[in-house]
């Protein structure tokens, strides 16, 4: 009681290797030698399967079940494949009828997100691949699109609160002074629309 599962650790562990897969390296196409597409593709490897192994997982199987997700979603590649996870929590989570349920998925859904802003700070600063930095947008938009029921409440609210003020009101937005820099502009403008729908 009162410690996260290992099955929520192994799901948030995932989570975490597709935002660093994807943000921390450059596309294939910008590797400069065959070293780096081999290391590249060795990681995708790893990942794709690491993903093929949380869809296993009961909890992650509970989830897909009652949101109905079905099986070709295990051969899409990991981003699709989180996404998916992602819409999967948001519907299982509307689906429920009692309180007692519904609080115990907060928590849940907390649990598997540990403290995501932390993985993505890092690359606000426009200083990796722009591509890095349009998917981090993506993915936490997909979160507030797809959670907003669940980031609605008192125990996840917070999240919601840092995710505004980190992601959509950047520091540099506020300082007339300076401009804000290109890639992060552009990563803003294409996901804006997620952090505004609030439906599922």
């Amino acid at each position: 009681m009162g410690y996260t599962s290992y099955e929520a650790l192994t799901v948030r562990s995932w989570f975490r290797c597709v935002l660093q897969m994807f943000i921390d390296q450059p596309s294939a196409s910008l590797a400069k030698t065959d070293a780096e597409r081999t290391v590249g593709k060795a990681y995708m490897e790893q990942l794709t399967e690491m993903t093929r192994l949380i869809f296993k997982l009961k909890e992650v199987e509970s989830i897909l079940s009652k949101a109905r997700v079905e099986e070709p979603v295990l051969k899409q590649d990991p981003k699709n494949a989180l996404v998916q996870f992602i819409k999967a929590v948001g519907r299982t989570y509307s689906g429920l009828q009692t309180l007692p349920e519904k609080s115990a998925m907060v928590l849940k859904a907390l649990e598997y997100l540990g403290d995501v802003l932390k993985y993505v700070k890092p690359y606000l600063k426009a200083k990796g691949p722009p591509e890095g930095l349009q998917l981090a947008y993506w993915i936490i938009g997909c979160l507030v699109k797809f959670w907003a029921p669940i980031l609605g409440t008192s125990k996840a609210q917070q999240l919601l609160f840092r995710i505004v003020d980190c992601l959509l009101l950047p520091h540099s937005v506020l300082q007339q002074d300076k401009e804000l820099p290109g890639a992060l502009l552009s990563a803003i403008q294409e996901s804006l629309h997620l952090y505004l729908q609030v439906n599922m």
